[in-house]
């Protein structure tokens, strides 16, 4: 499943690929991806022994930009550092000479940031009755980074998870958090 909003149904390249008309579709998509997922990370735990494939890359790559060609919903920067919706961010993100790179080059996709006034996107989330996102993990910063609602209809919020609940703090391998939840 691809999950953008395609410019049009033609757009759709691949006949594997799947529009979703609507959040609650894409939703269900993305469970059924993340289920998918981990149930091939049980099968295949392990790489393979030309060290090319292993369970759950599919999971992995939607943190990595070129793994999905720029269409992951996870690690498209809303807090790399600078201000995304600057003469600067929308002209990295439209250069022709990147675009033009896309289908071929999936790291022409580095250091390329989302558009938070996307009217595109908010429209499709507003249609399905979706006034706020949150989104998180990267750190950001010490307090969250808002975009009002007063651009598009649509409150963006990105906030840095370490400082969720700090009184349940857990310690793994890649540090400490603390624990949250959301709902839809």
């Amino acid at each position: 499943t691809r999950f953008e909003i395609p410019k049009t149904k033609e757009a759709t390249a691949h006949p594997d690929e799947v529009l979703h008309e609507n959040v609650h579709e894409w939703v269900d998509a993305l469970n059924r991806f993340l289920k998918d997922g981990l149930r091939d990370y049980k099968k295949r735990p392990y790489w393979n022994k030309d060290r090319t494939s292993r369970g759950g890359e599919c999971l992995m790559a939607l943190q990595n930009r070129p793994a999905l060609w720029g269409r992951s919903i996870v690690s498209n920067c809303y807090g790399d550092g600078g201000c995304i919706t600057t003469d600067h961010a929308a002209k990295t993100r439209n250069d022709p000479t990147r675009k033009a790179k896309e289908a071929t080059d999936p790291l022409v996709f580095e250091k390329v940031c989302s558009d938070p006034l996307d009217r595109t996107v908010a429209d499709w989330l507003l249609k399905d009755g979706i006034q706020r996102v949150v989104v998180g993990h990267k750190p950001t910063g010490d307090c969250p980074a808002v975009l009002s609602a007063a651009y598009t209809g649509v409150e963006i919020v990105s906030a840095d998870t370490s400082f969720s609940d700090t009184t349940t703090r857990t310690i793994s391998s890649s540090g400490s958090s603390g624990s949250g939840s959301s709902s839809c």
